[in-house]
């Protein structure tokens, strides 16, 4: 009986190291911007839907821009730590509806300093 569960927590060892050496063999061997965390690469997505909505007022194109603003403002809604980032949108599409693309270019660009944390 004793040798059974000797086996076991052998075998069980064993399984845990086995894991522990590939985890380690794994991030010695992945770059570190390969494995980034989920809430970087969604800050990341978010400054690029931003800068499209920022290059299309830039190009006349109104009407891209505030879809774009929109689609930003939905993704930071569902983030709890960006509601100051989501306020500058609000101001950005507020500034759009009334005709000053600059305030608009200004709000977002602000919004997306938030997001991408500089």
């Amino acid at each position: 009986m004793k040798k059974a569960i000797s086996n076991k927590i052998s075998a069980k060892l064993v399984v845990v190291v086995s894991v522990a050496t590939i985890l380690s063999m794994v991030t010695q061997l992945v770059p570190a911007n390969v494995m980034a965390t989920p809430a970087s690469s969604s800050n990341q997505l978010m400054g690029q839907q931003i800068d499209s909505a920022i290059t299309a007022i830039q190009g006349g194109n109104t009407d891209e821009g505030r879809k774009q603003l929109l689609q930003s403002e939905k993704l930071l809604e569902d983030m709890p730590s960006a509601s100051a980032a989501e306020k500058h949108i609000e101001a950005a599409l507020q500034a759009l509806k009334q005709g000053d693309n600059t305030g608009s270019i200004t709000h977002a660009e602000e919004a997306k300093k938030m997001v991408n944390g500089s």
